[in-house]
């Protein structure tokens, strides 16, 4: 049961700020970048850099202003960046931290994509994935086998014309 919470608090922590990031880029008429964030266990617990964090930027004139503070996962919950777990990661632009993170710096990396002022996502030039865009959730130390989850999962599909998602889980 305790696994499972954990997973289900990160897949609701995920959710919600893709909520919050489509509502602020509606009701400011801008954009809004939402950004998975890969970086290293703050905690210690793993050694490998997973995306761990999520964080929305308003797009402005000036250039990005942070609208939430960072949202860490729970301890061992990620985001799966291989292919078979999150297609995001493939049509998303990947770039290095350019944002200070306490505890981290700079030295992390993301994948980003925006919510429009009509509330429709652009996740860049590429062709979208054959299996439309999603992002999974799981313990770290539960890794999938090939493109099966692990048993404990939550995914999260995105719809790019507009904006919603859904949540599942097994």
């Amino acid at each position: 049961i305790s696994r499972g919470s954990k997973v289900t608090i990160a897949a609701d922590a995920v959710a919600g700020a893709l909520s919050n990031a489509r509502q602020l880029a509606t009701s400011k008429s801008r954009d809004v970048e939402f950004r998975l964030i890969k970086m290293k266990d703050p905690s210690g617990l793993s050694s490998g850099e997973e995306i761990r964090a999520v964080q929305i930027f308003e797009v402005g004139e000036g250039g990005l202003k942070p609208a939430s503070r960072l949202r860490s996962l729970p301890a061992g919950v990620i985001v799966g960046s291989a292919t078979a777990m999150t297609s995001l990661a493939d049509n998303t632009i990947k770039k290095a931290g350019d944002t200070n993170i306490p505890g981290v710096g700079t030295s992390y990396e993301y994948f980003a994509f925006r919510f429009r002022p009509d509330g429709s996502i652009n996740f860049g030039e590429l062709p979208p994935p054959a299996n439309g865009y999603f992002l999974t959730l799981y313990e770290d130390k539960f890794q999938p086998s090939g493109n099966t989850p692990p048993a404990n999962f939550a995914t999260i599909k995105l719809e790019p014309a507009t904006g919603a998602f859904s949540v599942y889980r097994p």
